[in-house]
């Protein structure tokens, strides 16, 4: 044998060319199915986020609605005390704990939106600064000519 001599019969070249094509015809169809699978799980995912997100805010909802009856009730109760001039003597303030609190509730609750205040000279700042590009979610930048 010669080193110029075929290695194997041409019907045999084919043979491995089709064994070769049928191999990475199943490696595709199963990249397809992985795919798919993966797709699927990503969505069911965002499925479970999406309704954890809805249970959260429903069990907020519910707390805020129970904490504003208890309010409710707190206020009911102090003008019903007979004595209740003989409360000592002070101011009552309020202490925001928790910002993000405060903003969903207002945004579940728009009662609560007096509560918030914007803070217009940043805003201003920002809008001189950035112009067309500002980007601040629930506001846009806007130009007025001066007469």
């Amino acid at each position: 044998m010669t080193d110029l001599e075929p290695i194997a019969t041409p019907e045999a070249y084919e043979s491995a060319r089709e064994m070769a094509r049928q191999y990475e015809e199943r490696i595709a169809d199963q990249q397809r199915e992985l795919n798919a699978i993966e797709e699927e799980t990503i969505a069911a995912q965002a499925q479970i986020t999406a309704r954890r997100r809805e249970i959260l805010n429903n069990l907020k909802a519910g707390l805020w609605a129970l904490e504003a009856q208890c309010h409710d009730y707190e206020l009911n109760e102090l003008h019903q005390w007979p004595d209740h001039n003989k409360e000592p003597k002070g101011s009552w303030t309020a202490e925001v704990f928790s910002l993000r609190d405060l903003i969903q509730a207002a945004a579940l609750n728009p009662e609560y939106a007096q509560y918030l205040q914007v803070n217009q000279v940043a805003l201003n700042k920002a809008a001189r600064k950035m112009k067309r590009v500002m980007y601040v979610p629930g506001v846009v930048a806007t130009r007025k000519e001066k007469p």
